[in-house]
């Protein structure tokens, strides 16, 4: 079980790390067009899903003794 809790650790810090690098380059340019500013909303969104989802795994299994 500890391999399978670092990993969710490890998921969820490239998650978050990627939603905050993504949205540094949100709206970055005025004139990026409106499909890239919503595929990039698509992926901050993806990845706020995917850290929040291994937080709560992580509280359900690998938190029970602390």
């Amino acid at each position: 079980m500890e391999n399978n809790c670092d990993n969710i650790l490890k998921i969820m810090k490239e998650s978050f790390n990627k939603s905050v690098e993504y949205n540094k380059c949100k709206y970055t340019d005025l004139y990026q067009p409106i499909d890239e500013r919503i595929q990039i909303d698509k992926i901050i969104t993806m990845n706020i899903a995917n850290y929040l989802k291994s937080v709560e795994v992580y509280s359900k299994f690998c938190n029970k003794d602390k």
